[in-house]
């Protein structure tokens, strides 16, 4: 009698695209695969149970594998122009001077 053939959750995650670490809770939340030496082991049924889950969570949530776009909305916070700051009176605004900044330097 042949041994199955196992696979890791590495091994899953990359053959489908998707996160490790995404493969490793969808087997935990649903009890799929054998934990040995402290990594999981999917036999090819087990990975089939895997995609089952994988389907009716896509389904029941909505999401799919296709990244969104990003819009101006979802950029991230660092790439957003920051919005100038009101005048005050009596304030003098600060302004960046790069030809100062190699005095402030630690030498070192």
């Amino acid at each position: 009698m042949p041994l199955p053939e196992v696979y890791t959750t590495a091994q899953v995650a990359d053959h489908y695209g998707i996160s490790e670490r995404y493969v490793k809770r969808i087997c935990r939340e649903h009890n799929i695969g054998k934990v040995v030496a402290r990594k999981r082991l999917l036999t090819p049924s087990d990975v089939q149970k895997f995609w089952q889950q994988h389907e009716e969570q896509t389904t029941r949530t909505g999401r799919s594998r296709t990244p969104r776009t990003v819009t101006k909305a979802t950029q991230p916070r660092a790439s957003r122009p920051k919005p100038a700051p009101a005048p005050v009176d009596g304030v003098r605004v600060l302004t960046a001077r790069p030809e100062r900044a190699r005095a402030f330097r630690r030498s070192g």
